[in-house]
């Protein structure tokens, strides 16, 4: 490089990459790079890094000589061999896109190095020079004034190319010496530096625990939460700063790319449909009232999980009659339900989970689609469970593990060995761990938040600080009691990945656990007597609802089990009825009736999301929230029959509730702004205009309780985010096999 003071040597690749500030916003939050910290680590400059090197296969000298390739590219054309718009795009351009040749850059440039460099820049190591020796002989062979395209150029390009042309017979000269030695015979391929990308997000933004990225790592498909508080398919290109919101993917969840990266399908409204990167619209491709996963074979055959309990299918991409292929027989006990599956290379054998009833942990199996009845066992597992580059790769906790897994004799062959620690799973949610790897065995994760502390706090009507109640803690629904004196909250475990119930003393702040056995809790509610809790547990498949008294040594009195996860909303003023939601397709509200022989009913339905439902004082209305105008909006209807509906909120809002004298009505706005609304119940409903009351600071969250209101209405208990938490890192991780000979 020519400089100031004169001629500098470039290295080969070994500079490290050094961290940028954080860019706020999800659409610009993709372009932080983070330093390495893991024993024996070498960051390679990565615009000079070898495609071997990105994707971790062995390297050897060939890759220095692509990088010389770039340098002397550089030199000559002034510009970047590979460029993107952040080291992400850079990673996806030098995997996937040739440069644009060096005569088309520099018209002046002599086809000779034309030819010379291309060769450098050859994708496959075969294809590149074999040796330093035979690299610097053609190198010096070259005229020094051999004629260019026919183009008329000024004195000053002519320099810059012959200066170029010179200077880099002076680069391999003066490495001569290490390039013979990365050439010789005896030398043994090594996997290239471990690299790990970390983007951190800006300030108020968060990254989703969905990722998927392409089989050619170009893009990456994710859920995100929009600012309507709505979940939807997001695309982020590895080339771009930006992620971008795929329309019409409102409820999306656990997206899958095809083979060819060009399709994303993902789960939505009790449906499984796919969308095509390029535009257009989303296409039903078959029923899953609640999808547990799938993969995408290169013939065009989707395996899914259609709902929460049951083994796979398969139906074509194209769409059309989904038909069974692994069949379970559903005993009293046993397992319950196949999800997460993943095609191998052959596009006939498959990975899945299967789930045993009581037991919140996966086995692996595999399997193939002509004999799927002699499914093989492989391991337990806390996620999902991917191959790619001769490794299975799952969690166990929050680690990440890879392990040998022999494609000829479907069977593992080694120990597993940890690749990346902190990311985030959750045995609740059918094994389910944030991570994804693409076809050449780039890692992409989540890493470093997870589910963040809270603290109980009470504000005033103004919105200022009265105190702060008990520690903070990965606190996650909650209820207060009637007489406002305790509270029952779901704790998350992140060791175990589970959430447990935990009564706290409002004045005190005292904390005592409720529940201590290994499975998971959320949802909890108090009875109006105050000495009874209903929640969901998941003891099995899937959540059912309970309830357990308050004194020591209580136990579980099981209200509702069925094939169906239920969530417990509300529990009416006399104590006579239970209010639920199910997560089959579209969310509805059930009525579960305590006294006779507890047959639930249909409260709420018209297929559309309907959420956090509560009881007006007297037990005669019920407010909630739903997205049937596409925001979410308040509503109240009459109970026990819902044959009338008032919107109460006029600009979005969440989570309602009473004061004690059902006068009044508050929400949550969209951007979290605490709302009032006046309410005459007397001879039907009236309710006067919303008004704003104070800014909570609260992220909404459409599907879980993050306040309450004191029985005057005058006060609040708030659940807030404390200021140390911070939000997971999205972190690329390329050479991962280097840590396995570690």
């Amino acid at each position: 490089m020519l400089t100031a003071s004169g001629i500098k040597l470039l290295d080969f690749g070994l500079a490290k990459l050094r961290p940028r500030g954080a860019i706020a916003g999800m659409s610009d939050a993709l372009t932080q790079t983070s330093p390495l910290t893991d024993q024996g680590t070498i960051l390679g400059t990565l615009a000079y890094m070898a495609p071997e090197q990105i994707e971790g296969q062995p390297v050897d000298h060939r890759a220095d000589i692509w990088a010389f390739g770039c340098i002397v590219y550089e030199m000559a054309s002034g510009r970047r061999t590979f460029e993107g718009k952040s080291h992400a795009g850079t990673i996806a351009a030098i995997l996937e896109r040739d440069p644009e040749p060096l005569s088309k850059r520099q018209p002046v440039t002599p086809p000779s190095l034309d030819r010379l460099v291309s060769r450098c820049l050859a994708k496959d190591p075969d294809d590149r020079w074999q040796n330093a020796r035979d690299l610097f002989l053609e190198l010096r062979a070259l005229p020094m004034s051999e004629a260019p395209s026919a183009v008329t150029l000024g004195r000053f390009t002519k320099w810059l190319v012959a200066g170029a042309l010179a200077l880099a017979l002076i680069i391999i000269a003066s490495v001569g010496f290490v390039l013979r030695t990365f050439s010789s015979p005896d030398r043994t391929a090594t996997p290239g530096p471990v690299l790990r990308l970390s983007i951190a997000p800006g300030p108020g933004a968060s990254f989703p625990e969905m990722p998927a990225i392409a089989p050619d790592a170009t893009r990456v498909a994710f859920v995100g939460t929009s600012a309507d508080g709505i979940k939807r398919l997001w695309i982020w290109g590895m080339d771009s700063a930006r992620a971008d919101m795929v329309a019409g993917t409102e409820g999306a969840a656990l997206p899958f790319w095809a083979p060819d990266s060009k399709r994303v399908a993902f789960f939505a409204g009790g449906k499984l449909k796919r969308v095509d990167v390029a535009g257009g619209g989303p296409q039903q491709i078959a029923d899953a009232p609640n999808g547990g996963g799938g993969s995408w074979s290169p013939d065009g055959t989707i395996l899914f999980a259609p709902d929460a309990v049951g083994g796979l299918s398969r139906v074509p991409a194209a769409g059309g009659n989904a038909t069974p292929v692994t069949m379970i027989d559903r005993p009293v006990k046993g397992t319950a339900v196949h999800r997460r599956p993943w095609f191998l290379p052959d596009g006939d054998h498959f990975l899945y989970l299967a789930q045993d009833l009581g037991d919140p942990s996966s086995r692996v199996h595999v399997a193939s689609l002509q004999t799927p009845a002699n499914a093989t066992p492989l391991l337990t597992t806390d996620s999902e469970v991917v191959f790619s580059s001769g490794y299975l790769i799952y969690a166990r906790g929050p680690r990440l593990l890879a392990q040998p897994f022999d494609l000829r004799r479907f069977e593992t062959t080694g120990e597993a060995a940890l690749i990346a620690e902190n990311v985030p799973f959750q045995a609740d949610r059918g094994s389910y761990a944030a991570f994804s790897v693409s076809s050449s065995g780039i890692v992409c994760y989540t890493s470093g938040g997870g589910r963040g502390r809270r603290q109980f706090v009470w504000l005033n009507h103004a919105g200022n600080l009265i105190r702060k109640v008990g520690p903070a803690e990965q606190f996650r629904d909650f209820d207060v009691s009637r007489d406002r004196r305790r509270v029952v909250v779901a704790r998350y475990d992140s060791d175990r990945g589970l959430n447990d119930l935990w009564l706290m003393d409002v004045e005190r702040g005292a904390l005592s656990r409720l529940t201590t056995e290994p499975v998971s809790h959320t949802d909890p509610m108090w009875a109006p007597d105050g000495r009874h809790i209903a929640f969901s547990v998941r003891e099995k498949v899937f959540f059912d609802i309970h309830q357990r008294g308050t004194e020591a040594n209580a136990r579980d009195e099981v209200l509702l089990a069925s094939d169906v996860t239920k969530y417990v909303e509300a529990w009416s003023p006399d104590g006579q009825n239970i209010l639920f939601c199910t997560r089959k397709g579209n969310s509805d509200v059930w009525i579960l009736p305590l006294t006779g022989p507890r047959k639930p009913r249909i409260f709420l339905e018209n297929g559309f999301i309907k959420d956090e439902p509560e009881f007006s004082p007297d037990g005669k209305w019920v407010a909630y929230h739903s997205n049937e105008t596409g925001r979410w909006e308040v509503y109240v209807t009459p109970f026990p029959n819902a044959d009338q509906k008032f919107q109460i909120s006029t600009d979005g809002g969440l989570q309602p509730h009473w004061r004690a004298d059902a006068r009044e009505l508050f929400y949550l706005a969209l951007d979290g702004t605490l709302m009032s609304v006046k309410v005459e119940t007397s001879g039907g409903l009236t309710a006067s205009l919303p008004a704003t009351l104070f800014a909570t600071g609260l992220k909404t969250n459409p599907g879980s309780g993050q306040y309450a209101v004191s029985a005057d209405g005058q006060q609040f208990l708030l659940l807030t985010d404390v200021e140390t938490e911070r939000s997971p890192a999205f972190t690329v991780l390329l050479n991962w096999r280097t840590l396995l000979t570690h």
